[in-house]
C-alpha cells in the first residue's frame, strides 16, 4: 500500500529538524491547522523539539525518493482530518525504532487510527 514514491509523491512532509530522534520521521496532515495540532501534541508529549518544523520542499522530493527507504507508516483521524506518520530509513538520517513507537503509542492512545502498514 506505502512506498517511498506513493508517500513522498502524494504528501506534503514535515520534520523535526531540532531532535536527531526524529531523523527519518516524517508527519503529514490533510490541513494546517491539523499539521499544528499534531506537532503541539508530539511537542506537548516530548516527541518533537521546539524549533520550527520543516518542510520536504517540491525541489527536494527527487532526492528524497532517490535517498529513503520506505519502513513503516500510520494513518490517524485527527480533529475529523487525516494525518499521516511515515517512517523511513537513510543512512545519514537513521530512525529511531523507540521513537517511532512513541508516536504510534502517543497517537494511539489519543487519535483514531484507520491504517497502517
Amino acid at each position: 500500500m506505502y512506498t517511498t514514491e506513493a508517500i513522498i509523491d502524494k504528501h506534503e512532509l514535515w520534520f523535526d529538524a531540532g531532535d536527531v530522534l526524529n531523523g527519518s520521521l516524517y508527519v503529514s496532515a490533510s490541513d494546517s491547522d491539523t499539521l499544528g495540532h499534531v506537532i503541539s501534541f508530539f511537542r506537548n508529549s516530548s516527541l518533537w523539539s521546539d524549533a520550527p518544523a520543516s518542510q520536504v520542499l517540491t525541489t527536494q522530493k527527487a532526492t528524497y525518493k532517490a535517498e529513503l527507504i520506505f519502513v513503516a507508516a500510520a494513518e490517524y483521524h485527527v480533529i475529523g482530518q487525516k494525518l499521516l506518520l511515515a517512517r523511513f530509513s537513510h543512512p545519514k538520517y537513521p530512525s529511531s525504532t523507540e521513537r517511532w513507537l512513541s508516536w504510534l503509542s502517543a497517537c494511539d492512545a489519543t487519535f483514531v487510527r484507520i491504517s497502517n502498514d
